[in-house]
């Protein structure tokens, strides 16, 4: 994934002097600070293959090096410390000049020397990791020589410590991700998510080779050998028979699709490439990508493909493998084909009800669910995320939809959903998605996420999704941390709930026999002690919306209202209303009775209010309706660390 970034030594260079400031400021005769005219502050590169250290200074006698130790003080491994030249237990770094151009050890005065560099998940520093034959996130290329810089419009430097030397943050990262561990700039879509026997489920996601992540809650996340597949980074998926476990990827060129066969289940640690398995159809050209999880019917195993016919429609298209080991296949047609979308997304990331042509199909998921031999179908149909349930019949089987809808009405994109190896239609069902390419209001500074992962079920043909339960270990214990509070429309309309910018939300509202024809229950989050800022999310009797309103909650100002359509029918039938969301800084997901979703991203203005000084108020608004709210504020995750086999 580092060869997506502009001037990606320069901006390696000040991940690792963010980390060490970060650990070690203490210890340290430098820090990070705002970029001078002094070119002493300026990091600058030797050419490849010179045993000169990577310097700081244009004085060539004057030096600083990357040093595993400073004086007498021995790094433990997770961080990577800068050491004076002059002192004897400083290692020298060295461009390698073999073709690899990796960060490589000249000589230590420590035994230990095979460490190399890999950029952790935050995308803010560096960590240091064992080395690892193969792994493509250790190796860092030389781009240009020009001055670092750490996020757009602004530069990281070094400089002797001073009175006004700061470490430089970029704007508004207070409101990044915190119980979101697996995130980046460059993160995408997620591939393969599965439920090994051993209670650890793994995903990988296409930052570059697919990076390899496993967890036994959903939560907390350890890293995996990073892009140890080497696949395109490309999404695609991985399936399990009885004959073992492979994963399918889009060629780089969309060419085809290729496959691999994992070495050490359910490690998932090694892989055999095999090369192409399913051909690109000359009426796909080059939209054919992203292979499904491979299903069983009627005795054949099938993969799908996300593709389209000729531009004229949106298809997955199935192929039928030979035999369980999933080496060869024939066409066996399209399983289901879309010709127009339901409704579509704006630039603004709201959902409007005017379709528009469906002509590709991404991310495709297929599975049977549930007892009563339904089937879903998930895909992007690049304006929409949507959902189908039906059934399937017929040889090679074909999906007939009775019903759609969107997977989210916001910034959840590229979904695909986990379960067991078995993948039984009565197992756990989760979905994964990640937090899109773009809205105008979210957090500049921060990168992309993966959402919270979410729980799919079918309740009469129609999907239900919630928060997972394992979100109940976010909840902080500390006095004060969790606020209830009854409100109603009638006499006491407003609580104040749990403070701050990590919070979950809870409401629930019984339902009288006479419906409000009017009013709105609502939240509004992340406001300013002063009420001149907030994000209102509620739901609205008369529109018959669930809605996430901006236009209140940040300094720039915009119009941007998301809206989810849901009947009041839909209300009457689950007895009540019942509203979750989690606020995580600046990215909010909301629920309403498991029918509907948002993703919404916002960027509060940093000047206005703090992320603990944020407040947090829920109003019910219409005659007979009576609520109950919760709050918890909500306690950061540590971002995740290497994985310890035993």
């Amino acid at each position: 994934y580092h060869l997506r970034y502009p001037r990606g030594w320069q901006l390696m260079l000040v991940f690792i002097v963010v980390a060490f400031v970060a650990t070690v400021a203490a210890q340290s005769a430098f820090t990070t600070c705002n970029c001078t005219s002094d070119p002493s502050q300026h990091w600058y590169l030797p050419p490849a293959g010179s045993a000169a250290p990577i310097s700081m200074r244009s004085d060539p006698t004057v030096c600083w090096q990357l040093a595993k130790t400073v004086g007498t003080r021995t790094c433990d491994g997770l961080c990577v410390y800068l050491g004076p030249c002059s002192d004897p237990s400083t290692p020298t770094w060295r461009i390698d000049s073999k073709g690899s151009y990796d960060l490589v050890v000249v000589a230590s005065a420590g035994p230990a020397q095979n460490w190399c560099l890999d950029q952790n998940t935050m995308e803010l520093y560096v960590q240091a990791y064992a080395c690892i034959d193969g792994d493509t996130h250790q190796t860092w290329t030389v781009q240009d020589s020009a001055i670092v810089e750490l996020w757009d419009g602004a530069e990281g430097c070094v400089a002797p410590p001073g009175p006004t030397c700061k470490t430089p943050v970029p704007p508004g990262s207070e409101y990044c991700p915190q119980y979101h561990v697996v995130q980046g700039k460059n993160l995408y879509d997620p591939s393969g998510p599965l439920l090994a026997p051993d209670g650890f489920w793994h995903v990988w996601e296409d930052d570059g080779g697919w990076s390899h992540y496993r967890s036994t809650d959903l939560l907390r996340w350890e890293r995996v050998l990073p892009a140890s597949t080497g696949f395109t980074g490309l999404t695609g998926s991985v399936s399990i028979t009885p004959a073992g476990a492979f994963a399918f990827w889009p060629e780089g060129n969309q060419a085809g699709i290729d496959s691999a066969v994992a070495r050490d289940v359910p490690n998932f640690t090694s892989w055999a490439q095999r090369g192409m398995a399913i051909p690109v159809p000359s009426y796909a050209g080059q939209n054919f990508r992203d292979p499904t999880r491979a299903f069983y019917y009627e005795g054949d195993w099938y993969v799908g493909v996300g593709c389209n016919n000729n531009s004229k429609s949106a298809d997955l298209c199935i192929y039928r493998a030979a035999d369980n080991t999933l080496a060869k296949f024939e066409n066996a047609g399209s399983m289901l084909t879309v010709t127009t979308t339901f409704g579509q997304m704006t630039s603004d990331i709201e959902w409007i009800n005017v379709s528009v042509p469906a002509v590709m199909m991404e991310c495709p998921d297929v599975f049977p669910i549930g007892l009563d031999g339904d089937w879903m179908v998930i895909g992007s149909l690049y304006s929409t995320n949507q959902w189908w349930t039906g059934k399937v019949d017929g040889n090679p089987p074909r999906f007939t939809p009775s019903s759609v809808g969107m997977m989210d009405y916001g910034n959840g994109y590229a979904v695909k959903t986990g379960t067991t190896f078995a993948a039984s239609p009565t197992d756990r069902r989760v979905q994964f998605a990640f937090t899109g390419w773009n809205e105008p209001t979210k957090v500049p500074a921060c990168g992309r996420a993966f959402i919270l992962p979410r729980d799919i079920t079918l309740s009469g043909g129609t999907p239900r999704f919630n928060p997972i339960p394992e979100t109940a270990s976010l909840r902080s214990t500390a006095d004060g941390a969790h606020v209830t509070a009854a409100v109603d429309g009638d006499r006491a309309p407003l609580a104040a709930l749990a403070t701050g910018s990590r919070v979950q939300l809870n409401a629930l509202c019984t339902l009288s026999a006479t419906l409000p024809v009017s009013g709105r229950a609502f939240f509004r989050v992340l406001g300013t002690p002063d009420g001149s800022q907030y994000t209102e999310i509620g739901y609205d009797f008369a529109a018959q919306t669930l809605y996430s309103n901006h236009t209140a909650c940040c300094a720039a100002p915009n119009t941007i209202v998301q809206r989810a359509p849901l009947s009041v029918g839909g209300l009457v039938a689950d007895k009540a209303l019942n509203m979750t969301v989690f606020v995580d800084g600046g990215l909010i997901e909301i629920f309403l009775n498991g029918r509907v979703t948002i993703t919404t991203l916002v960027y509060p203005d940093s000047k206005s209010a703090s992320p603990d000084a944020r407040t947090n108020i829920f109003v019910a608004v219409g005659s007979g309706l009576t609520c109950q709210a919760d709050s918890w504020q909500l306690i950061t995750l540590p971002f995740p660390q290497p994985a310890r086999y035993t």
